[in-house]
Formats: structure tokens, sequence, C-alpha cells
């Protein structure tokens, strides 16, 4: 049960951690670019 709720609370995490990853990575190429 609390394997199957840290899986899904990673996923989210990794979805975010990329999501952010990406917005900075285009706001770098837009101020630099």
């Amino acid at each position: 049960m609390f394997s199957e709720i840290d899986n899904k609370l990673n996923i989210l995490i990794g979805y975010y951690r990329t999501d952010v990853i990406n917005t900075v990575i285009k706001q770098e190429m837009f101020y630099f670019g």
C-alpha cells in the first residue's frame, strides 16, 4: 500500500521537476537565445 503511494508521489514529483526544468530552459533560451 505504502509503496504504491510512494510510486505515485515519485511520478508526480518527477513530472513537476521536468516541467520546472523545461520552463527554466525556455526562459533562458528566451533571454539569452
